[in-house]
């Protein structure tokens, strides 16, 4: 398709495949992860063939999504020329952009407000002085200082009030501070935990791949059903991100159970017209 090779010919697209393809290079160089990343590139390229039929079924629709594509980079490249710019040219002009038309703006206004807040405050404290030496005399004449038994209680009830605000105010930070230890903690866990399952599932297809087969049609399986009903709630960050993680495979695997069931079909119904003719 000439769509995809002209979107992979994109500067910023074509760097970020080749590192993913180094990345990929010294992922299947460890002993441990070759033999499982090989088995996943057979498994890819026996569907690819599996597929082509099916593409022949599809070739106008696809020719003309091609051409839309096509059409819509031409746009894009009309519109956004930057786009196929190296990453370095175009994060030199946005750095460029951002200081010329935010950061520099921004500190001119900036100093001109700095300049008049510093001409109204002096005027604002002459003006605020005479007020309160004003407010002051008031507060002499209509509410002279007594020293009653009642203004002791009311300062020791402000004083026992503002000691428990005190108190509560360290309780909370306390147990916010608890909670969010024991969140990272559960993290820390369940990160050494899904390590551990890798290792183990790795070990196990190293040493009996039968029952690693076994097991993972389990798996399978457990993932095509439906999505239980009346699920209870996660309380816990920890539990909310296993049923992210859980539901999302669910989702996968539904999928994948879809197209090969769709495979199947195109593929029975071709035979059967070959047979026929």
């Amino acid at each position: 398709m000439e769509s995809v090779v002209r979107i992979t010919s994109i500067p910023v697209i074509e760097n970020s495949l080749k590192i993913s393809g180094k990345i990929y290079t010294k992922l299947k160089k460890n002993r441990v992860l070759n033999w499982p990343l090989s088995s996943a590139e057979e498994l890819f390229f026996s569907s690819a063939e599996l597929i082509k039929p099916l593409i022949d079924l599809f070739e106008e629709p696809v020719t003309k999504l091609d051409n839309f594509l096509c059409k819509t980079l031409d746009f894009v490249a009309l519109k956004v020329p930057s786009v196929y710019m190296p990453p370095e040219l175009i994060y030199f002009n946005t750095k460029e952009y951002m200081s010329d038309h935010i950061v520099q703006p921004v500190l001119k206004r900036a100093n001109s407000m700095k300049q008049i807040g510093s001409v109204a405050s002096s005027y604002a404290t002459d003006r605020i002085d005479g007020a309160i030496d004003a407010a002051d005399q008031y507060v002499d004449k209509y509410l002279p200082s007594c020293d009653s038994p009642n203004n002791e209680e009311a300062s020791r009830k402000a004083v026992h009030t503002f000691q428990k605000g005190k108190q509560f105010s360290k309780k909370l930070k306390r147990r916010l501070t608890q909670r969010t230890v024991a969140e990272a903690k559960a993290l820390k866990k369940q990160s050494k935990e899904a390590i551990h399952i890798l290792v183990y599932a790795a070990e196990l297809l190293l040493t009996n791949p039968k029952q690693a087969i076994i097991e993972a049609k389990k798996l399978w399986n457990y993932l095509s059903e439906d999505e239980p009903e009346n699920q209870a709630r996660p309380q816990t960050l920890e539990q909310l991100i296993v049923l992210l993680t859980r539901e999302s495979a669910r989702k996968l695997v539904h999928v994948t159970n879809f197209l090969f069931r769709l495979m199947g079909s195109v593929i029975l119904q071709r035979s059967y017209k070959n047979r026929n003719n």
